[in-house]
């Protein structure tokens, strides 16, 4: 693409080009550059936002491949055996730090690590409840857990309940596990406080519990505020089902932090019949805020650049522009001056080197023709070629004189007469050049 496909809207205001270059073009290149940076940063930023989310989406899938070989269901019954000596998925085995849910079509939860708040964070506070002695509980997996729970009340009002659980404990070491499980609840139950008709949590720490025990806080409407570890706990089915019917992977909130996450949510099934759901996430708040970063800056560069590039293509259109009107300049001031001209009276034509320019007989333009040609040499004064015209000698008659030879010199498309001090001539280069027809 060259400049001169852009120089016709310019040269088509010649005469306002003439004072300067507008503001309004500056203005119109700007937009147009701003337009096509704008354009390339924001479709980079959404393929590069895709080729992220695609390769996470696709780690997930790995992790949820791993978990579906890792969990074995047979007649009813689950084998967790091999998932939690993985150490890719299982936790609190491995270090992994992203939200893992594993959950029974019957709402027992299997895993539920690092959940995010609003999204399958509920679990039957009333169902806790029923350890409230210390006991054995057999769960669905076939996983043995000494568990106690306590109820959190406050002036015969119960806000929720605590559990706290260890995993498969040896006989010979029982009595130090519930010693374990006391102190652990005894420490939890003065850190949860209630306030607003809520419990706060902020106080809990999971460090300050032993790392074999595994709790739950929970709320009176079924919220799970605090969690490590995984002990026996349900939730609702329906939340389980819920989530069954809109399997795949999507973006979700944390409803507390609103930090995004990209989720893999899959069902398992036994016979076509599903038996449990897996979720997977990982935070994409880093990839979020990367790519703010990206485009907000990419937007003030794209201004910036924007501004140099219409500065320059504004500098070099005027160079160019005011080049052709100086050419259009020169081509228009200059006279092509024919070889041969004559005036046939009686054919009331013009002949300028063999073209034929037709002049109304015995019109003004006529007169003046016969006149001029007639004595080459003369000065014809006014007043001479108003008799010639036909017309009364008066100041108003002498702007008709004018008018014809303007006339004349337009249908020659160059001054073929001239004016000076109130006398009309021939052209004087013309002069050597009057046929002798």
């Amino acid at each position: 693409m060259t400049l001169a496909i852009s120089y016709n809207f310019p040269i088509m205001k010649l005469s306002r080009l003439r004072t300067g270059w507008h503001l309004d073009h500056f203005l119109h290149l700007y937009l147009l550059t701003f337009g096509g940076l704008a354009l390339i940063i924001l479709s980079s930023f959404f393929l590069i936002r895709y080729l992220f989310l695609n390769f996470i989406g696709g780690s997930l899938a790995v992790i949820q491949e791993r978990v579906a070989h890792d969990l074995v269901y047979r007649g009813g019954n689950w084998d967790v055996t091999q998932y939690n000596a993985d150490p890719y998925t299982a936790y609190p085995n491995s270090s992994s730090a992203f939200p893992l849910y594993i959950m029974t079509a019957q709402g027992f939860v299997i895993e539920r690590s690092k959940p995010i708040t609003g999204f399958l964070d509920t679990s039957d506070y009333k169902h806790l409840l029923e350890f409230q002695n210390i006991r054995f509980e057999t769960t669905p997996t076939g996983e043995q857990w000494r568990v106690f729970s306590q109820p959190i009340t406050q002036e015969g009002k119960t806000y929720g309940s605590i559990i706290v659980a260890a995993y498969d404990p040896q006989e010979a070491v029982l009595e130090d596990v519930d010693q374990q499980l006391k102190d652990s609840m005894q420490h939890l139950m003065s850190v949860v406080e209630v306030k607003d008709n809520d419990l706060d949590v902020n106080k809990v720490d999971v460090r300050n519990i032993r790392y074999n025990l595994a709790f739950t806080v929970v709320n009176s409407f079924n919220k799970v505020l605090a969690n490590d570890g995984r002990p026996p706990t349900y939730i609702d089915p329906s939340y389980v089902k819920d989530e069954l019917n809109q399997v795949g992977v999507r973006i979700i909130s944390d409803t507390k932090t609103h930090e995004q996450f990209l989720i893999d949510s899959r069902m398992l099934v036994d016979k076509q019949v599903p038996v449990a759901l897996v979720v997977v996430g990982r935070s994409i708040h880093s990839i979020n805020q990367t790519l703010w970063v990206y485009l907000v800056t990419g937007m003030a560069m794209s201004a910036f650049l924007a501004a140099i590039i219409a500065g320059i293509w504004t500098a070099l259109i005027k160079h160019k522009v005011k080049k052709v009107i100086a050419e259009k300049d020169r081509q228009a001031q200059e006279v092509h001056v024919p070889s041969r001209l004559y005036f046939h009276a009686q054919r009331s034509q013009l002949e300028l080197d063999g073209k034929m320019i037709p002049i109304a007989y015995g019109s003004n333009q006529y007169s003046l023709c016969k006149a001029i040609f007639s004595k080459p040499t003369k000065r014809w004064e006014v007043d001479e070629l108003l008799e010639e015209f036909g017309e009364n000698v008066t100041s108003e008659n002498s702007r008709k004189v004018y008018d014809a030879m303007l006339a004349i010199n337009k249908k020659a498309q160059f001054k073929l007469f001239e004016h000076h001090d109130k006398t009309y001539f021939l052209n004087p280069q013309l002069l050597d050049r009057i046929s002798a027809n």
